[in-house]
């Protein structure tokens, strides 16, 4: 993924100061009759979801450009081997998937055979809310490591969902039919059924994972 050829994208718009509320199909994951695959169905016993958190201080990287009225500064790590705080990191690869989930075609195999166009939406969408330096070559090889493990992983849902619900067709793709009939034939494949017998062999075989959640151990030794 090579970076913008320009980040000086403007700031965005300050944002409403009363909360939109939210559907309630959002809140407990529950649609009627759908399947999505970002939201699994809650059983009607269930308590309540948790209110979810965001790092730096509870706040999404929007509210944070919103409240200090600048770009959040994004910086290379040699200890880290990523960006200058665990914070960032976190936030970043939470908004790496976002972008991949709503604004990338699935139609590939992997992110690195998406087209030029596509790749491009990634630090389209990154420099509203952060500042790069754009030579920052380790800075972007990370982002797009990144950007390769979102996309496999959110593969890995939508395959996951499909074999759930034989038959059916997530709201997520209900739009987008000719994307939803290439994910089937692509999942039916052999090369993506021997990749992914082979994947699931070798993670069965690890014994220590090197990551809590979306934050590498070397973020807390570093600490």
């Amino acid at each position: 993924m090579a970076p913008p050829s320009s980040l000086a994208a403007p700031l965005p718009p300050p944002l409403p100061d009363v909360d939109e509320p939210s559907s309630d199909d959002h809140r407990t994951g529950q649609s009627s009759g759908k399947i999505s695959v970002r939201r699994k169905p809650r059983p009607e016993n269930a308590p309540p979801p948790k209110t979810k958190t965001w790092v730096v201080k509870g706040l999404k990287a929007e509210e944070i450009v919103k409240r200090t009225g600048r770009k959040i500064k994004v910086t290379w790590d040699d200890f880290c081997h990523g960006s200058n705080s665990k914070e960032l990191s976190s936030m970043l690869t939470h908004d790496v998937g976002h972008i991949i989930r709503d604004e990338i075609s699935m139609v590939a195999a992997t992110w690195g055979d998406t087209t030029e166009d596509e790749q491009k939406k990634l630090p389209t969408k990154l420099v509203i809310f952060y500042e790069f330096d754009v030579d920052d070559k380790l800075m972007w090889k990370w982002l797009d490591d990144k950007a390769k493990n979102a996309y496999k992983n959110w593969k890995c849902t939508i395959n996951t969902i499909r074999k759930e619900n034989p038959g059916k067709i997530p709201e997520e793709f209900e739009h987008q039919l000719d994307e939803w009939k290439w994910l089937l034939k692509h999942f039916e494949s052999n090369g993506f059924t021997r990749r992914s017998a082979a994947n699931k062999s070798n993670w069965d075989k690890k014994t220590l994972h090197h990551h809590t959640g979306a934050r590498p151990f070397i973020y807390n030794a570093k600490n």
